[in-house]
């Protein structure tokens, strides 16, 4: 029987234990935030999420040439990047292990006068309504949650984007280095393989000299 795996929540970052490689969400909540938020338009950064290739599930074998930059693979990756940021917020992302943006801004008010009023202020800038319920916190804090503007949210998606093809051209670069180094090992045991071979063919005809002359000069029978 399967163990299961601890994984975090890709709407809210919660860790979650599943016996399903495709489950994502923790809760019926995140898994119609998620569904919600696939509806909706995404912006269009020359990505088409609709026709992207499946992502390469990792390197795990050594081939015996270098890995080339692929673009498709690249696309494949922010068409990752721009589904799980359209369903997340700002904030510490527990699988990434580094602080991430998304299309989903939360606010934080000390009175329900003063949540409207940021409310109407946000939505006056291009702020718009998200479909994550409001949450009342230590029995006065209101947590209320807005979808960026659009051009926020093109400027968090390049930097996201960027981020990922640093880390895939680091991937690449590591795994040729790897690729390299094991080539240049190998080639340096043949390499001493075939100098030891040759020093002992060598010794060997030196030690049938050598015996030959002291035979010789003993004066017995070769």
């Amino acid at each position: 029987m399967a163990n299961p795996v601890t994984r975090p929540c890709v709407v809210c970052d919660a860790p979650m234990q599943t016996l399903r490689a495709s489950k994502q969400t923790c809760s019926h909540r995140c898994y119609m935030q998620q569904s919600r938020a696939a509806k909706r338009k995404p912006v269009d950064l020359n990505i088409n999420i609709n026709n992207t290739p499946t992502i390469n599930k990792g390197i795990n074998t050594m081939p015996s040439v270098l890995q080339k930059f692929d673009q498709t693979e690249l696309d494949a990756r922010k068409s990752v990047v721009q589904v799980n940021y359209s369903v997340r917020a700002d904030g510490h992302g527990h699988f990434e292990q580094r602080y991430v943006t998304g299309a989903l801004q939360r606010f934080m008010s000390g009175s329900i006068q003063e949540g409207l009023d940021t409310y109407r202020e946000k939505l006056n800038v291009g702020y718009t309504n998200s479909q994550v319920f409001s949450r009342v916190h230590s029995g006065h804090m209101i947590e209320y949650t807005l979808y960026k503007p659009e051009c926020m949210q093109q400027e968090d998606l390049a930097q996201e984007y960027a981020f990922v093809e640093q880390r895939y051209r680091e991937e690449i670069e590591a795994f040729n280095g790897a690729v390299i180094e094991k080539e240049i090992e190998a080639q340096i045991r043949i390499e001493n393989n075939r100098k030891q071979k040759l020093e002992d063919e060598q010794a060997a005809k030196d030690r049938t000299r050598i015996a030959q002359e002291v035979r010789a000069a003993l004066g017995a029978a070769l």
